[in-house]
């Protein structure tokens, strides 16, 4: 075996090489009408609205927010405009005219086709058949009148050539249409949010529903039911929890619904986005601004501020007012204080010392909830306060995630707001940068919550640029904790806690990786020990249906006395689903037939990996360039580079895997995982087995 490497060590979560950055190598994955017998309480009493809902009540809606244009998450839609920036319908004289016209033709037809009423036989009453023929009528010139409104958005005025303004008369004429409703005082409305709120101290969100019984929402935990608020309608809570990046709004009566609101991390603001069936339209009017309102598509979403917002569903002609929301700013705070000594320790320390038998043993248990200390605790017991912290710091990049702001022993404060009962406050210092990609990074840290616990945490990288991106790593990190806290095997990474207004998971530290430089520095032992624990990895996930689909040198860590260790699951799903992404070198020869990896990939990945281990080849990624893997989307060009460069790296596994020693237990086995047929591959369980034998003294 060729000597080892003097080239420096890696982390176990060190993934920016320069090799990465040049090829990209893992890749993100491709991801209203109230009823008469249920109308708002009556102004008698002297209720006043509270300072900030009464603020978010005055406060127009931002315009940039509201320019924001609206898109598919996965592609532009087909009719947008180039160079427009506004989804927001604007209307103009001429639509002012032909909205009037089409109501004196309206009441002109309802007249004669009425018939006289019974009752006195002078005033003409409209019979049932003519009301809803006029509520047709009124719903059908809505829509043509945004359709005529949208062709002419951009046209000049006809006066003066510049670009016609919404006339506020028309805007408000529209806007009470297009909801459906009254014009119920906003301060009403505030007045019954104002009520709530006292009663729901760790809400983000406070819904008003029409239809108490027509939500699929009561069996969600993040919900709190309040009662005695108003007559007739119900009033829901809903509190922005450590495991919640989003919320689900689900109706199925009078009409199927389906919405999510994304919590932004760096940001008081959200992102709501229609996902009902492809029939349904959301109308989306924050009530005290009459200019935003929004008409959302399925799969589109919109930019909302907090405030009090109303939502409708428009089904065919049919229109159907829902619910009206609050949206309350985030209910903690983050604060960066610089490096300074001691940190967290005085305060851990005497914590620990005082914890019962109990908490030391959940302290060892993966967390579902970061903190188990209130702040008064965290922030004053044993004479640790935050003057022992350095001075504050302003946050530089204000719209992304706070703790990628962070440097090497700073300290963040994750705060929640005093009258808030959920326990979400703790401090993480930030100890080493141990690696970073396009999407996630990565440093060792202490966490107040877990004060014996040696961490590393792992941070998507969301900025803030787009909100579009939002629903994309919310669901990149909701897919990896999900999966990670269900997972107790030795040699899979454990979850030790997580917080998703931070878009955070804490890991426990590992050893270095199996990245040890160009050339393998491990033995015939090391190499038996790597290939049986990671064995029994993958049989483990395999039981339980979990495909890893990123398996290399960079993502197992090991040393003698801990084994080898898998971790990264940030591209991992479960076996029915199609995976998107991973690592050129470590893709089975399936992908370019069908794209299919599943098991049978994870199992190839790992024979790669163990030719790397064994000092077969030099380090994958160091041997040739990347390759684009988009290229490789059946039905694959032959004549494309990305499948040249494949066909040639897979020409050179195949070389290696002919001289490898059949008599030898571990050679023989990574023989049989790099077996071309992914039928005929071998299964983690059968080599986890083969190698279960003492280990020889090679």
């Amino acid at each position: 075996m060729s000597s080892p490497s003097k080239e420096p060590l890696s982390s176990p979560y060190a993934k920016a090489s320069a090799n990465d950055k040049e090829t990209g190598v893992s890749e993100i994955r491709e991801t209203s009408q109230p009823s008469q017998d249920a109308q708002l309480e009556p102004k008698s009493s002297p209720t006043q609205i509270e300072p900030r809902i009464a603020e978010l009540v005055k406060a127009p809606a931002n315009e940039e927010s509201r320019a924001l244009e609206v898109r598919e998450l996965s592609q532009p839609s087909d009719g947008a405009r180039s160079g427009s920036n506004c989804s927001t319908t604007q209307i103009e004289p001429r639509v002012e005219e032909f909205i009037r016209a089409q109501a004196d033709e309206r009441d002109d037809r309802a007249a004669e086709t009425s018939q006289p009423s019974e009752s006195n036989g002078s005033t003409t009453q409209a019979e049932p058949r003519v009301e809803e023929f006029i509520r047709a009528r009124a719903n059908e010139q809505e829509v043509i009148a945004a359709e005529i409104s949208e062709s002419s958005h951009d046209a000049p005025s006809e006066s003066n050539g510049s670009t016609t303004q919404v006339e506020p008369r028309v805007a408000e004429f529209v806007r009470q249409q297009a909801i459906g409703v009254p014009n119920i005082p906003v301060e009403d409305i505030a007045t019954v949010f104002t009520r709530a709120v006292p009663a729901a101290p760790d809400a983000r969100l406070l819904i008003h529903s029409d239809y108490p019984d027509g939500h699929d929402m009561r069996m969600n935990p993040a919900i709190t039911r309040l009662s005695g608020i108003t007559r007739g309608r119900e009033i829901l809570a809903v509190a922005q929890r450590l495991h919640d990046v989003y919320f689900t709004v689900q109706f199925s009566e009078p009409i199927e619904l389906n919405c999510q609101v994304f919590y932004d991390p760096g940001s008081d603001d959200c992102f709501f986005i229609n996902l009902s069936p492809e029939h349904i339209e959301v109308q989306l009017c924050g009530i005290s601004d009459p200019g935003a309102l929004f008409v959302l598509k399925s799969k589109k979403g919109q930019s909302v501020q907090p405030g009090i917002w109303r939502i409708a569903a428009n089904q065919g002609l049919d229109h159907h007012p829902l619910f009206e929301f609050l949206l309350l700013e985030k209910p903690f705070n983050v604060s960066i204080h610089k490096a300074n000594t001691p940190l967290i320790k005085r305060a851990a320390d005497a914590d620990v010392g005082k914890m019962s038998k109990r908490q030391r043993l959940e302290n060892r248990m993966p967390a579902e909830i970061i903190a188990t200390q209130s702040t008064d605790s965290l922030l004053s017991k044993s004479g640790s306060t935050e003057t022992d912290l350095g001075s504050t710091r302003e946050i530089v990049d204000k719209a992304a995630v706070p703790l990628l702001d962070l440097a090497d022993r700073e300290t963040a404060v994750i705060k929640v707001h005093p009258a808030a009962t959920d326990s979400g406050t703790y401090r993480l210092q930030r100890i080493k940068q141990l690696g970073a990609t396009r999407s996630t990074l990565v440093f060792s840290c202490r966490h107040s919550g877990l004060p014996k616990k040696r961490l590393v945490v792992k941070v998507l990288r969301y900025n803030g640029n787009s909100p579009l991106h939002l629903p994309i790593f919310a669901r990149l990190w909701e897919t990896e904790k999900s999966l990670l806290q269900d997972l107790k095997h030795r040699n899979v990474v454990a979850l030790e806690a997580f917080d998703g207004r931070m878009f955070a998971i804490y890991l426990e530290l590992l050893p270095l990786s199996l990245c040890r430089g160009l050339y393998s520095p491990f033995t015939q032992p090391d190499a038996h020990m790597i290939l049986l624990n990671m064995s029994s990895a993958l049989s483990y996930l395999a039981n339980l249906g979990i495909v890893h689909n990123d398996i290399k040198p960079a993502n197992i860590a090991y040393n003698p006395q801990r084994g080898a260790v898998l971790f990264d699951f940030g591209m991992a799903c479960k076996i029915e689903e199609r995976p998107g992404g991973g690592t050129p070198w470590y893709l089975p020869p399936d992908m370019i037939e069908n794209k299919n990896r599943g098991l049978p990939g994870d199992i190839w990945a790992m024979g790669v990996t163990m030719l790397y281990v064994l000092q077969k080849i030099k380090m994958p990624e160091r041997m040739t360039r990347g390759w684009n893997l988009r290229e490789l989307v059946p039905p694959v060009q032959k004549e494309s580079s990305a499948f040249v460069q494949m066909n040639d790296w897979l020409n050179i596994v195949a070389e290696k895997r002919a001289e490898l020693n059949k008599k030898d237990l571990v050679e023989n086995a990574v023989f049989q995982m790099l077996d071309t047929d992914g039928a005929l591959r071998a299964a983690a369980g059968g080599i986890e087995e083969a190698l279960k034998v003492p280990l020889k003294a090679y």
